[in-house]
């Protein structure tokens, strides 16, 4: 399946059914394997990809509403790393938490790095689009080659990678769910000051109560996707 750069954008209700099936198939395959390995939300151990998993970031070439972020200007920082693709809607339904997430911990650094699966997904226009539809204003990263989604080892859509200020994966979450038990990684993780008062409710119930950083008319009418 590919597109063409001028294929205007579309519904997400209009999006193919093909795609859909196909992931289906292959995110309820992924995941069964790796909750057999270690649960659909797990702690990994500080290990010594971190230095290249982060370099990778570092060195993605180009960036959306960002310059690009150094590794140095990443030492020491707690960042969360969410890989997406914009016509997945099980990323679109992780949105309004990643972006509650980017708001309330003032001094996380959250990256959003788009890994295309299908060939029109790697047209950085339409990412360019997808990213001021849907409101998203922290740093994006193009990960048109790759090379991010193998220095994390990673297998799917949408993932969540919590690294540490020594660039150590602490936690991940693959796929949609557990919102309190990513806020509660990221607001545990050793070493970390937040620079404003935390809210004591959580950012899942607030999105829960009163889906005030995503409506769902957003969820259903601002998606638009190209193919």
């Amino acid at each position: 399946m590919g597109g063409s750069e001028d294929t205007p954008l579309l519904n997400v209700t209009n999006v193919t059914d093909a795609i859909h099936v196909r992931r289906r198939f292959l995110r309820t395959s992924a995941l069964t394997i790796a909750a057999a390995q270690f649960g659909i939300f797990g702690s990994v151990q500080a290990n010594q990809r971190g230095a290249r998993e982060v370099a990778a970031i570092a060195n993605a070439p180009e960036w959306l509403n960002s310059p690009r972020l150094s590794a140095a200007s990443l030492a020491g920082k707690v960042v969360l790393v969410d890989f997406w693709t914009y016509t997945c809607i099980n990323w679109l339904r992780t949105l309004p938490y990643v972006r509650a997430w980017a708001q309330k911990y003032q001094g996380l650094v959250v990256i959003g790095v788009h890994t295309p699966e299908f060939p029109f997904e790697h047209n950085v226009d339409n990412v360019r689009r997808a990213v001021q539809q849907m409101r998203i204003e922290y740093p994006i990263v193009i990960d048109n080659d790759y090379a991010v989604w193998r220095a994390f080892n990673n297998q799917y859509w949408p993932a969540l990678y919590l690294v540490d200020g020594r660039g150590h994966v602490r936690q991940h979450q693959f796929g949609e769910g557990e919102y309190d038990a990513s806020e509660r990684a990221i607001a545990n993780i050793p070493a970390s000051r937040w620079a404003s008062p935390l809210n004591p409710r959580s950012v899942a119930e607030s999105v829960v109560a009163s889906f005030t950083c995503c409506s769902r008319r957003e969820l259903s009418s601002n998606s638009r996707f190209s193919r």
